[in-house]
């Protein structure tokens, strides 16, 4: 579980970080992440987002390190759910726009692996406890 919470602090900090440069510069980051304008709607909508997965990198960041004993399950479920969506989401997004999409492609699918991962590692442990 060492690896996870460092795969999660990791993470975490990540979306901290993704979130306030949302907020701060959400054009430059949908056009860097997407290869498309947002218009002036699509500002607003990014700086939601921004405070939103933000949001969800500083709830995790507490129980980082309390990973030992169990997950806490309501971080375990929105940490994976979040992730394997977000993953998804990205992926049907690069897939559908019809050209090279190399980041998107690249969020996408650490999205899910860090998802997969975390889901496996939660699994591993309460498979441990029980036996």
């Amino acid at each position: 579980m060492r690896r996870v919470a460092e795969i999660l602090t990791l993470v975490a900090f990540g979306e901290i970080t993704v979130g306030a440069a949302l907020l701060l510069w959400p054009d430059a980051v949908v056009e860097f992440l997407l290869e498309a304008p947002i218009g002036k709607a699509g500002t607003t909508i990014a700086r939601m987002a921004g405070l939103a997965i933000a949001a969800l990198g500083l709830a995790w960041w507490p129980d980082r390190n309390r990973l030992d004993d169990a997950p806490p399950r309501q971080i375990a479920v929105g940490f994976i759910g979040y992730n394997v969506a977000v993953g998804l989401l990205f992926i049907i997004y690069a897939w559908n726009a019809g050209q090279r999409l190399p980041f998107a492609w690249l969020v996408g699918a650490l999205h899910l692996l860090v998802g997969v991962i975390f889901a496996v590692a939660c699994r591993a442990q309460l498979v441990a406890k029980a036996g």
